[in-house]
């Protein structure tokens, strides 16, 4: 009897679970900070995740919940989507919050879990998918393992052709903590359903699954923002954004930097760690949302794009490129085969195998040149937002995601299976 009343009202169970973490955690967790130190501080991580999630405007909506819980138990349509991501990962945080906005524009169903904490991550989650009922999760990038009895898809931002992770052998990590748990984030990469590929050659992704003997089910798409209308802009400072996390951007181009920000009207953005030392040109950390940073693109006028040399040697773009196409700015970037081959003379070019004073001139004369020739400049600008719109808006990576699931759904019918096994 017991058990059929639980199992008829479930969801105003969860529900009252749910919220309470939420409203009373915080009363208790004062009451118990210092006297239980494990019990409190696993409940404030508890409480932080839980304060992590984020929902679609569809979610928020009760008759959602009731056609979710009380009507026929058939996948919906448009899916609803459990997207996983590590807070901390800047870069690809901002890339889910695109996908989102991209999702809000097509009326898709999606939650956010932007997790703080490996060990509690797992858990957390399996609550709260059991609740939500996601049709499938999307994690970015894989450093958890799939989740049991879940369609799971994840996403190959960085290895491409030319990569040599060799991590996944944990005999050639010689007993290194950080060296291990870089190679339980690759065998927990083999476990996925299905992928995001961002290599445009697929040759990684497809050597490590012929290792495994796996036929890999995979879409190609970048990390890109959502679709926007263009909009003329004002050209009047050089915005640029990062964690420079490379040896690249974060040493070698540090000269480069300091002459931009002793001689032009440069603007950049990022960690206080990274940026402190560059005075009134440092203007911050823009929020983690889906416009503010595209926003801050559009006000400035001209958007520098710098890449890694994994991005560069793999023929990897950084997602900024397309942020900056997206805010209609004028780009100035370095020769990233993919931007070269896809956004051709609508970007202008320097030279990233010169030295940083190299770099800074060429930079220089392609500001001078934008501020005498500012109707061509824009001409490029709009090019370049026409060549987004056309190949790599966010709508259109969602589409492909979309086309996966189905792809998956697909082949499990074909071999009769409903739903994947425990990893």
């Amino acid at each position: 009897m017991i058990r059929k009343i639980i199992q008829r009202y479930r969801i105003y169970i969860y529900v009252t679970v749910f919220l309470s973490c939420g409203i009373l955690l915080p009363s208790f967790l004062e009451k118990v900070q210092g006297k239980y130190f494990l019990v409190s501080q696993f409940m404030i991580d508890l409480q932080f995740d839980l304060e992590s999630f984020c929902f679609s405007p569809q979610l928020k909506n009760p008759l959602y919940w009731v056609t979710r819980y009380w009507g026929k138990s058939t996948p919906l349509n448009p899916p609803h989507i459990g997207l996983v991501v590590p807070a901390s990962y800047i870069g690809d945080r901002q890339a889910v919050h695109q996908l989102t906005r991209a999702m809000n524009h097509l009326n898709i169903h999606y939650y956010v879990y932007a997790y703080n904490d490996l060990n509690s991550a797992a858990l957390i989650h399996k609550i709260v998918y059991s609740i939500l009922k996601p049709d499938f999760i999307f994690t970015v990038p894989s450093q958890l393992p799939p989740w049991p009895k879940q369609h799971n898809y994840t996403w190959n931002t960085h290895h491409g052709k030319n990569s040599s992770f060799s991590l996944q052998d944990p005999s050639l990590n010689d007993g290194n903590p950080e060296m291990q748990l870089l190679s339980s984030f690759y065998m927990n990469f083999l476990k996925y359903e299905a992928f995001v590929d961002s290599d445009p050659s697929h040759l990684w992704l497809n050597n490590q699954m012929e290792k495994i003997g796996k036929q890999p089910i995979y879409e190609h798409f970048m990390p890109t923002a959502a679709a926007t209308a263009y909009s003329r802009v004002q050209p009047t400072k050089l915005f640029y954004c990062g964690d420079n996390w490379d040896k690249t951007r974060k040493i070698d181009y540090l000269p480069l930097f300091k002459k931009l920000q002793e001689n032009t009207p440069f603007v950049v953005y990022g960690t206080h760690k990274a940026w402190q030392n560059f005075g009134p040109s440092y203007q911050g950390f823009i929020p983690m949302d889906d416009h503010s940073l595209i926003e801050k693109i559009k006000q400035a006028g001209i958007a520098l794009c710098l890449h890694s040399q994994t991005h560069n040697s793999n023929g990897i773009p950084s997602m900024r490129v397309f942020e900056s196409a997206a805010a209609s700015a004028i780009i100035i970037t370095d020769r990233n085969p993919y931007i070269v081959e896809h956004f051709g003379d609508s970007v202008l070019y320097i030279d990233n195998s010169s030295s940083p004073e190299k770099m800074y001139q060429e930079i220089s004369v392609h500001l001078k040149w934008i501020e005498e020739n500012n109707d061509a400049a824009l001409m490029k600008a709009k090019q370049a937002h026409s060549i987004f719109l056309e190949k790599f808006t966010a709508e259109q990576a969602v589409e492909k995601l979309l086309k996966l699931h189905n792809r998956v759904l697909s082949q499990n019918a074909n071999f009769g299976q409903h739903a994947p096994s425990s990893p």
